[in-house]
């Protein structure tokens, strides 16, 4: 006999006398996989989403209310989330609702309302109204961060002061809290006073070019306007181009220097109190259209 055939005989006598437990298991896994599953009505409901389930768990404490107090005190809470950029102003008008980032310049521990966009909130973000720190009129502090090609965006801070149409008008247009703002607008003209530009010329939000009105606050010209040609000066000039609708307008200009021996005196309602050398280095530009208010808002 072959050791083959032993071998064989051997495993044969070994299955027959397998437990007959084990043969039953085998059929039953058999006969489940044969058999089509059974779904209830329960598992048939669709089920809800796990992602959207999450955030709608997040949803309650993704924008938790900041006080005013909170963020000029600048508490250590309050300071990480300005520091993560999560810190933003809310501003609703007929069902519209824009909001405003705030932010914390890090040398000079400044905060800044910048313009109200439409956006979608970060999670986690902190928000305030912007009638909460905002004042309703002047005085108070702007912000204008002009750019042109060749030239990261520099900043320009005006103090408004005192209370008159075109103080509140231009405020506005840094907040953007009437719809338009100063952001993206470009300036459009400069005047020159022999070899010297000394003024420069922005803020027609409607068609970018100085042929807009642009007017937001009514009777711009009604009221009591200080009278200056002074390096710095935000102005309207009411003899501007030589047309009395004019002092109509919503432009502004800016005096990069003194204009002295000046005949028609400016209606000034600002004054550039840092920055005034980035206004007269864009007044130099070899095209005064390609410099862009990029950014704008309010010193808080």
């Amino acid at each position: 006999m072959s050791h083959a055939w032993v071998n064989r005989q051997a495993k044969n006598r070994k299955a027959r006398e397998a437990p007959s437990g084990a043969l039953e298991a085998a059929q039953a896994v058999q006969v489940a996989l044969e058999t089509p599953p059974t779904v209830t009505m329960e598992e048939l409901r669709p089920q809800p989403d796990q992602d959207s389930t999450i955030v709608g768990r997040l949803q309650p404490i993704s924008e938790p209310s900041l006080k005013a107090e909170d963020l000029r005190s600048l508490t250590q809470p309050t300071r990480s989330l300005l520091q993560a950029g999560r810190v933003f102003a809310v501003h609703q008008v007929e069902g519209q609702r824009r909001h405003a980032r705030i932010s914390l310049d890090a040398e000079d521990e400044r905060l800044y309302l910048h313009a109200l966009k439409e956006h979608t909130l970060p999670l986690g973000a902190a928000t305030l109204q912007v009638s909460e720190i905002v004042p309703p009129s002047p005085p108070c502090m702007v912000f204008l961060d002009l750019s042109w090609p060749g030239c990261a965006p520099r900043r320009v801070h005006i103090h408004l002061s005192p209370n008159t149409p075109r103080g509140r008008q231009f405020m506005l247009l840094c907040t953007g809290q009437c719809g338009p703002s100063y952001r993206d607008t470009r300036l459009f003209e400069v005047w020159t006073d022999g070899k010297m530009r000394g003024c420069v010329w922005g803020g027609d939000y409607e068609s970018n070019d100085g042929d807009g009105p642009s007017v937001l606050v009514p009777e711009l010209g009604v009221s009591e306007y200080q009278r200056s040609c002074c390096a710095g000066d935000v102005f309207m000039d009411p003899d501007a181009w030589g047309r009395d609708d004019q002092l109509e307008f919503g432009h502004f200009g800016i005096l990069t220097r003194d204009w002295v021996g000046c005949v028609a005196w400016p209606l000034v309602y600002g004054k550039v109190v840092e920055g005034l050398h980035v206004v007269a280095e864009a007044a130099q530009h070899s095209d005064i259209t390609e410099v862009t208010v990029v950014d704008c808002g309010v010193v808080l």
